[in-house]
């Protein structure tokens, strides 16, 4: 089974990002990643190039209201702070 994460653009000067993980029983592989996806079309292509006819569950991050001017919702600044030590976080 694939799963596969998508995150959606805030505006027009930055990519959607999507990444591919297939999952069997307890492991997982990370298959590929992309950064540049500029359409809704190619974010299309992109799934269906990598699933195929397999099964997949699809996430998708997009952000319909941030209520401040930084443009960074609570969630993702708990992140941050959560993995800073691991140096991860939430762009």
């Amino acid at each position: 089974m694939f799963f596969i994460g998508i995150d959606l653009a805030w505006s027009e000067k930055n990519y959607s990002g999507a990444a591919v993980i297939e999952g069997q029983n307890d492991k997982a592989r990370f298959i590929c990643g992309a950064s540049d996806i500029q359409k809704n079309s190619d974010i299309l292509d992109f799934v269906l190039t990598q699933i195929k006819d397999n099964p997949a569950l699809i996430a998708i991050d997009a952000s319909l209201i941030v209520n401040n001017e930084t443009g960074e919702r609570k969630a993702e600044t708990q992140l941050k702070k959560m993995f800073a030590a691991y140096h991860i976080e939430a762009v």
